[in-house]
């Protein structure tokens, strides 16, 4: 089921994201791989401490924060892949290939 005419969207989705691709600063390309490439180990690793400090001090404020970043976290993971399976756009570096793939993953 097509809500709107997916041509508008398709043109400018493409138009901006080759004026951002065009845009960017290079020298701050590793800088934003990096960040990418730590952010989920990162949450786990927080969201994991919080369990930790849970458990050593039976604070029930802070399983309250655990239990939040977790079902924080699985909501987010969840509606991102359901949502990347139902619109299912492709990758810009594969539709228009101005534009570079700079990291090494990709989940689509």
């Amino acid at each position: 089921m097509v809500i709107v005419n997916p041509n508008w969207l398709q043109n400018l989705d493409s138009r901006l994201t080759v004026f951002i691709n065009s845009h960017r600063i290079n020298g701050f390309d590793a800088t934003v791989n990096f960040a990418s490439n730590l952010a989920t180990p990162i949450l786990i690793l927080v969201i994991v401490i919080s369990f930790i400090f849970y458990l050593r001090t039976k604070n029930k404020i802070q399983l309250n924060t655990s239990l939040f970043l977790l079902i924080s976290f699985a909501t987010s993971a969840t509606l991102t892949f359901i949502i990347k399976n139902l619109v299912k756009r492709e990758r810009p570096f594969i539709i228009n290939h101005e534009i570079v793939k700079l990291g090494s993953g990709g989940s689509f």
